[in-house]
């Protein structure tokens, strides 16, 4: 459902980039960087839960292979996990961060609910050992309630946290997410320069082979899918297995709804119930046109969101959407997608759960690609200081030494890099012609994703516990001058293609679907405006949660409505609802931040 970052900043551009910012800085001022941190306690002892001026930020490099410490065991709470809570992580990347940070890590159990456990834990005023955030707001309440550890005062044990690459992170952490403390609190997933290689994880993504049985139409709008997909699916009604193909498969998670709603916009440079716009985002229930920074709201009639509905109501009664959708788990969905019996995938990174059958040579190769309407857009990606996902550390740990090992390991190109490609001699390594490139056995991990790697789990799946990496996909990793993310190398770029890219290849005329929307389609300009956003307001807060609760629960009745009659009235229902509720308010809140932000983010757009 789930459902995603690093450059070296030279001194030059630090001090540029710091002296800028200061302009727009919150009134609380940043400590003075001339302060040494405290000495850090052994792992048998609570640290300090003072804040503490902010310490040098010199440069500093952590070796590839620490020193062998003993490993300890820590319980995690990842609000970012895909993967199966309450055993202790195993597989090939367990294994890799056993080995690096000398660490186990305990996954805590939240079933279907993060936000509800988060509430939880921060309810009985302690929180695990290491905590990775999913939004902004729960992570600046547990700063605010001093539930935390601040970095600051660990400064010596986190030399990949305090190095260059994370200068204008931690400037911008301490001036406009710090709670207004000027501390260091946690790490954002994410930071640096963004490259998007060859995928954009974004779709519409459809199963190729149908597609061109079916004539390879092409598309005028997003709604032009929809005959599409019923003439695929009247092409395969069912798999080899006598199991029944849907044209969408949705899943009930809290906000995926409307997620699924909102991606549409983002084929369209908008954002809409997708990122920023979600009932948590910054600008909850607004419409964003990412290249002029102009707002819109998420639910006028009309907008995007309506038009989504729609497009799912009118899917239903063709009896194209999968009608689990509104019960069953990102599980459910997925392993649909795996057995190729969902024709239409939003997000390109679904797509990588399929295992395409062994191609003989003729006919189309089963599997996933992209199919564009007339008019799709997608916005490039920016510099980035961070996706405000936070890895921090609980204040009551007894096991602080571990906890700052393991941060300062998440925080490094090599955990970053072997995340993404996985093991550097296993499935990647760095040729002749110092150029890195995937292995054999690397490439068929990726084209066939229930590969397995030495350790266990396939290169997907080892990975999932925590979901989360500190540099960029576009950084350079110092060691081997490599960019983090496989799919930016020249060398996957130009790689031998599977059958199924070369059969895309050859009748699209392009590389990769990067080069498609470039060439093809529109590759837009992009809004910095979330950058210095003030968090929303606790009274504003609750209501978008309320509203988020009358959003999800109409959106579902409106798929499922049994005419447009009904549909209709439920949309009027709904808008009067949370109108009811204050929508209006927070609205008009998020217009007037936003403007703001944008003027004081222009320091930090670049691409």
């Amino acid at each position: 459902m789930k459902k995603t970052v690093k450059f070296l900043l030279s001194v030059t551009l630090c001090i540029v980039m710091i002296l800028s910012i200061a302009a727009c800085g919150p009134s609380t001022p940043a400590p003075s960087d001339s302060v040494s941190p405290s000495a850090s306690p052994s792992d048998s002892a609570s640290p300090s839960a003072s804040p503490s001026a902010s310490p040098s930020d010199s440069p500093s490099d952590s070796p590839d292979v620490p020193e062998p410490v003993e490993v300890v065991t820590l319980e995690v709470f990842s609000m970012m996990d895909n993967a199966s809570p309450g055993l202790k992580d195993t597989g090939w990347w367990a294994d890799f961060v056993k080995e690096r940070a000398s660490v186990v890590l305990d996954i805590i159990s939240y079933g279907d609910d993060a936000e509800g456990k988060m509430q939880a834990l921060m309810a009985g005023g302690e929180l695990p050992d290491i905590v990775i955030f999913k939004n902004r707001a729960e992570f600046e309440d547990s700063i605010i309630a001093g539930l935390l550890i601040n970095f600051d005062d660990y400064k010596e044990k986190l030399p990949t946290v305090y190095s260059d690459h994370y200068t204008e992170f931690r400037q911008y952490f301490r001036d406009y997410r710090s709670a207004e403390t000027g501390s260091l609190w946690g790490l954002y997933n994410g930071v640096g320069t963004n490259d998007p290689g060859t995928e954009t994880g974004y779709g519409p993504f459809l199963r190729w082979d149908l597609y061109n049985e079916a004539g390879a139409p092409r598309l005028t709008s997003f709604q032009d899918y929809l005959p599409l997909l019923k003439q695929m699916q009247d092409l395969e009604p069912i798999n080899e297995n006598g199991d029944k193909v849907y044209g969408i498969s949705m899943f009930s998670d809290p906000m995926w709804v409307i997620r699924y709603c909102g991606v549409f916009s983002s084929f369209m440079a908008h954002d809409s119930g997708d990122n920023l716009t979600v009932p948590t985002g910054a600008v909850p229930f607004l419409d964003i046109n990412v290249e002029t920074d102009e707002l819109g709201e998420m639910l006028a009639e009309g907008g995007v969101y309506h038009q989504a509905l729609k497009f799912y109501y009118d899917a239903n009664k063709m009896g194209l959407l999968d009608p689990d959708s509104i019960t069953q788990t990102f599980a459910g969905m997925q392993e649909k997608v795996a057995q190729g019996r969902v024709l239409f995938l939003p997000y390109q990174w679904m797509e990588s759960f399929f295992a395409p059958p062994e191609y003989t040579g003729e006919g189309t190769p089963v599997g996933y690609r992209p199919v564009f309407f007339d008019g799709y857009a997608r916005q490039a990606p920016l510099f980035s200081l961070g996706n405000g996902r936070a890895a921090a550390i609980g204040k009551n740990t007894k096991k602080i030494d571990a906890c700052l090992r393991y941060i300062d390991f998440l925080a490094s190109f090599d955990a970053s890099q072997t995340w993404c490609c996985g093991p550097e001699g296993v499935t990647w390594h760095v040729a002749a012609n110092g150029e890195p490139e995937m292995t054999e056995f690397g490439l068929q991990c990726i084209d066939n994703p229930d590969t397995e790697l030495p350790g266990g789990m396939s290169l997907l799946e080892g990975t999932k516990s925590i979901n989360w990496g500190g540099p960029s996909n576009g950084s350079v990793n110092p060691a081997n001058g490599a960019k983090i993310h496989y799919n930016t190398w020249e060398s996957w770029k130009n790689r031998n293609p599977s059958p199924l890219l070369a059969d895309w290849q050859q009748k699209t005329g392009f590389k990769y679907t990067v080069d498609m929307i470039i060439k093809g389609y529109r590759w837009t300009g992009n809004t910095n405006g979330a950058t210095c956003m003030p968090p929303v307001p606790d009274d504003l807060k609750l209501i978008s949660a309320s509203c988020q609760d009358i959003v999800e629960t109409y959106s579902w009745q409106m798929i499922y409505a049994k005419n447009e009659a009904e549909f209709d009235k439920l949309w009027n229902d709904m808008i009067a609802a949370v109108k009811g509720l204050g929508i209006d308010e927070l609205i008009e809140w998020g217009k007037v931040n936003w403007a703001a932000s944008v003027i004081e983010g222009i320091p930090y757009k670049r691409s």
